[in-house]
């Protein structure tokens, strides 16, 4: 094994050298690990600062880990610390993200499972019931009512703005966009490529399958197209740094079009907090940007964005 992954050094040295981050401070580093561990029991459904539900449910994540780590008996409690040590020190090098939490779980769950049918008194395992049954309900109450999710993405409104986009691509308009979600709902209202009989789907615009009318930022340029008629770009995910096709794409749209509205969607009501623990994410005060461009007008006129501001 060890001769079969040789070539994979070199890569896994780049991984390294771009990937970890070790100049983050002390604060983000303990904020950062206090978020996942929360949200590896919680789930991301419930985010820390509805403090009505998420205290609660910190509480009962730490009478969780307490009484599972004092009564299970001492192998399982290995993997209960290494857990920890791995949440640990993925923190330390600015790696732990939520994305990986699934691959982590198990570590968990499964001394916290052995607890439960550990020999212990009557009133450790009903205080481990309750402890579980908080989290548990904290958990899927936030699923339930979808209002209180530290990640906006599971929320986001892509259905909606995909559907207004296709009524307006019927229209003549030309869409340009990079999120996936976005292009997954697009495909379907478009119903592309053509078929005979039940449409079904094949593939994802703009690659897989292919519609005249819309592009990506890449795609956009790579075809050296000059804008006419009505354009709609979509931009959405994180604050842009000024350097990504997307970019180049809008100040293009800016030079050369008229514009005719730039409409924000979905406020991220945990701005402020993430501002002020995880700077280094970018993370934006609104999800979704649709500008909308009149190209056949020589009167152009600058989109400014709204500065983000406190919630």
């Amino acid at each position: 094994m060890a001769v079969c992954f040789l070539p994979l050094l070199t890569p896994f040295q780049r991984e390294l050298t771009h990937g970890i981050n070790f100049h983050q401070g002390a604060l983000t580093i303990l904020a950062n690990s206090a978020f996942n561990v929360f949200s590896l029991f919680v789930s991301e459904s419930i985010a820390p600062w509805y403090w009505w539900v998420s205290v609660p449910a910190g509480l009962a994540i730490l009478a969780c880990a307490a009484l599972a780590v004092w009564w299970i008996p001492r192998p399982a409690r290995r993997f209960f610390v290494y857990g920890a040590l791995l949440i640990a020190v993925m923190a330390l090098i600015g790696i732990l993200q939520t994305k990986y939490l699934l691959l982590l779980a198990p570590w968990i769950l499964l001394p916290v499972g052995v607890a439960i049918e550990a020999t212990k008194p009557r009133w450790a395992t009903f205080g481990l019931a309750g402890a579980l049954l908080v989290i548990g309900v904290a958990g899927w109450y936030g699923i339930y009512s979808r209002r209180h999710y530290s990640a906006p993405r599971f929320t986001e409104p892509w259905q909606e703005v995909a559907g207004d986009s296709a009524s307006k691509i019927g229209g003549g308009a030309t869409v340009i966009a990079d999120h996936p979600s976005f292009m997954f709902y697009l495909t379907y209202f478009l119903r592309v490529p053509k078929q005979d009989g039940p449409w079904r789907f094949e593939g994802l615009l703009p690659d897989s399958v292919k519609h005249p009318q819309v592009y990506s930022s890449v795609g956009w340029l790579a075809a050296g197209r000059q804008p006419g008629g009505k354009v709609i770009l979509i931009r959405a995910g994180r604050d842009l740094g000024g350097d990504l096709p997307v970019d180049d794409v809008a100040k293009q749209l800016d030079r050369s079009c008229g514009s005719i509205s730039s409409r924000l969607r979905m406020r991220d009501e945990g701005y402020s907090w993430k501002q002020r623990f995880f700077p280094l994410l970018g993370e934006p005060l609104w999800r979704i940007e649709i500008r909308e461009y009149d190209c056949e007008s020589s009167n152009s006129k600058q989109i400014y964005r709204i500065p983000p501001s406190t919630p």
